[in-house]
């Protein structure tokens, strides 16, 4: 369970700043809520640590594959290959989804990351797709662009990004054969995805029909 309260700790350290943030404008521009939003934070903190306490047992299976992904990534040798920038968890931009590559090295080379077991070749490619492309919020500059129609295989250059409208699964490739575990990249997290490794062969399942992704070169 040491292990599950580092990343217990870690979602809150990625957390509560944005919600900090949040409480401080608030105050700032209506004072009288400031008790109200006070008492709405620490109201709950007994009885979450109580929830904690209680239900010990199953924070490992909630947490499990976020631990492995989160302690496996820092041990690839690709993962110093990727911008420190790089998301490891695609998410809503809360929590975990918060956690960087660069990041996560820095704890590694801390001694602040539990072992890690070592990953298969399936995990091996899941991790290469995780850090291989990298979700942005805002659009990103790019050089010029075409449409295809999805399912879409693709092996992209370094720094290409691939657009998307609505959400879609991603595999690595092999031999035109699946190679890693799905890995779901919402549209509403971000459109755009920009390549971060070389080598990647990857296949681009919709989640609704019809649907099509932007394929782009590199901006100049």
């Amino acid at each position: 369970m040491a292990a599950d309260s580092r990343y217990i700790y870690l979602v809150a350290a990625t957390t509560m700043p944005a919600l900090a943030v949040a409480i401080d404008a608030l105050i700032r521009r209506w004072r009288f809520v400031a008790p109200a939003l006070v008492a709405l934070v620490l109201i709950p903190v007994p009885r979450s640590i109580s929830a904690f306490n209680d239900d010990e047992d199953q924070l490992g299976p909630a947490f499990a594959t976020e631990q492995l992904v989160l302690s496996q990534a820092a041990t690839m040798p690709f993962a110093r290959l990727v911008p420190p920038e790089t998301h490891v968890l695609p998410g809503s931009g809360f929590g975990p989804s918060q956690v960087t590559i660069g990041w996560l090295l820095r704890q590694q080379r801390a001694g602040k990351l539990p072992p890690a077991p070592s990953p298969d070749p399936f995990t091996t490619n899941n991790l290469k797709l995780r850090l291989g492309l990298n979700q942005f919020a805002k659009q990103v500059p790019t050089g010029p662009c075409f449409k295809r129609s999805a399912p879409v295989d693709l092996q992209p250059a370094v720094h290409q990004v691939v657009r998307i409208d609505s959400p879609v699964f991603v595999t690595t490739l092999d031999n035109g054969h699946r190679s890693s575990l799905p890995l779901r990249f919402d549209s509403a997290n971000g459109r755009s995805l920009v390549v971060g490794l070389t080598g990647l062969n990857l296949r681009f399942l919709p989640t609704v029909t019809p649907s099509s992704i932007t394929i782009c070169q590199a901006a100049r």
